[in-house]
């Protein structure tokens, strides 16, 4: 629930237009850092009940380590798709490749993710509906780290984004943002709950 919520307080508060993944990209990195930290917050005030607290804090940073490597798999998998798509290979060819790629690629997933229920078979729908809440989630938190974790400035910085765009209907957000990010992407660690 405090994930949903702050997901859809970020819409409210910075929201491009024409750029769907973008905005659900960041909401989806915002609601989960936020929750994250929120849960760390209140395990750090805590007084009553703080073993609860602790183990909810705990939960928050792994979900949060979860979905950065979900996301960055999610777009290994769909960047070796779209190269396939792109081609020049034959209908036929292009869709046994499709089959190698998926295949491969949602074994290891299910490696890291056991409990998987999605993607049990290749599903364009699903695959974009992956892609539109999981692109470039990395990207946001390398600002958020060179930003020194404000969340003040960082939602400066995609209001700036947001700014350029209006003035340059062809601008795409996401390379903006990789022009704001200048230091390398952070790995997936416990500084991700940070």
């Amino acid at each position: 629930m405090v994930n949903t919520v702050i997901h859809e307080i970020l819409h409210s508060t910075v929201w491009i237009p024409n750029h769907v993944p973008f905005n659900e990209s960041l909401a989806n990195f915002v609601g989960n850092k936020g929750t994250a930290q929120f849960y760390a917050a209140r395990k750090n005030r805590c007084i009553e009940h703080c073993e609860t607290l602790a183990a909810e804090a705990v939960q928050g940073c792994r979900a949060l380590q979860a979905e950065m490597q979900f996301a960055a798999r999610i777009e290994a998998l769909y960047a070796e798709l779209e190269t396939i798509y792109s081609g020049p290979l034959a209908r036929a060819e292009k869709l046994r490749q499709r089959e190698e790629v998926f295949a491969r690629h949602t074994a290891r997933l299910r490696e890291l993710f056991p409990k998987m229920k999605i993607l049990q078979k290749i599903n364009n729908a699903e695959l974009m509906q992956l892609k539109l809440y999981m692109t470039q989630l990395m990207l946001f938190e390398a600002l958020y780290q060179k930003l020194n974790g404000s969340w003040d400035a960082f939602l400066a910085a995609m209001r700036d984004i947001a700014a350029a765009t209006a003035k340059d209907a062809a601008a795409d957000p996401f390379k903006l943002l990789e022009q704001k990010v200048t230091i390398a992407i952070p790995p997936i660690s416990e500084q991700l709950c940070r």
